[in-house]
């Protein structure tokens, strides 16, 4: 029996020029995870001369705009002589499995980041991100206790927004990115490796481009999306929300409950070890146990 697509991807299938054929195509796409670096890790790698990225770092084309066609998305990368690769971040990619797909039907050639974050700590900051644009009233307690009943069966954007602890079993995300794109295709680090051998796994990511890394700049890690003062617009969505942030989140948020913490770190245990034994890696770069 024949398969059905969505007619969203045969259009967008449709329109699909070899990658060779466009010098601002993507080769490559930071697909996540939220709160893990991303940003950061976009921003060191335009360091080198021979990468650049669109004006917005996240341009959500194959979860959000994909209707908009190849040719807008292809529009927003930057070309010059100089430059041989040009990628975007947007971390839902790797989350949303629908992105997932498109992405593989969309560039099946291009080169795949992931960095990942110790999974109790990205929650934690996801939670306090979706408080910081209203998107959550609830305590952090209260919202991990509602996400199941949250996310089964929510829209696509509800799931990206209240899936805190789900978002951080990372394992089935890339075991699906291995198969439509295959392993090789995929360079794996972490928040933690690069903040503490930013120079080591810089390195391997430009690599993974066929890159040399000592044309770099500079191999300190740039800092993006601290927690600064909230502009106008943010300030705006939260009074028509009705909702307000603590006085002490205008720059950071604090620290979350020991108890809170050892409850997520047992419930990532087995997830925890699973993934490293695909990866590979003799331990993971943060605490697996409670």
């Amino acid at each position: 029996m024949r398969s059905h697509r969505p007619p969203a991807d045969r259009i967008a299938a449709a329109s699909v020029p070899d990658v060779g054929e466009s010098p601002r195509l993507p080769s490559f796409v930071i697909v996540g995870t939220h709160k893990g670096g991303t940003s950061s890790l976009l921003q060191f790698m335009c360091r080198h001369p021979q990468v650049a990225r669109p004006a917005r770092k996240e341009l959500h084309f194959f979860d959000r705009h994909f209707q908009r066609g190849l040719d807008w998305y292809v529009a927003q990368f930057p070309a010059g002589r100089k430059i041989t690769d040009v990628g975007e971040a947007t971390p839902l990619y790797m989350y949303d499995p629908v992105a997932r797909r498109r992405l593989a039907r969309t560039l099946p050639h291009a080169r795949i980041i992931v960095t990942l974050r110790d999974p109790v700590k990205r929650a934690y900051s996801h939670y306090w991100h979706a408080r910081r644009y209203g998107k959550e009233n609830l305590s952090f307690e209260a919202a991990l206790a509602a996400e199941p009943e949250r996310i089964v069966g929510a829209s696509r954007r509800s799931r990206a927004s209240f899936s805190y602890v789900d978002r951080g079993r990372y394992l089935g995300q890339l075991l699906d990115l291995e198969q439509r794109l295959g392993r090789d295709a995929l360079c794996i680090t972490s928040l933690e490796q690069t903040i503490a051998d930013p120079a080591t796994e810089i390195t391997r990511v430009l690599e993974h481009l066929g890159l040399d890394s000592s044309r770099l700049k500079s191999t300190t890690m740039p800092r993006a999306n601290a927690y600064a003062s909230l502009t106008p617009a943010q300030k705006r969505r939260l009074a028509k929300s009705g909702r307000k942030l603590p006085a002490d989140m205008s720059r950071s948020y604090p620290p979350m409950d020991p108890e809170t913490a050892a409850r997520l770190r047992a419930q990532f245990a087995e997830d925890n070890e699973q993934l490293r034994e695909w990866l590979g890696w003799g331990s993971l770069p943060w605490p697996v146990g409670p």
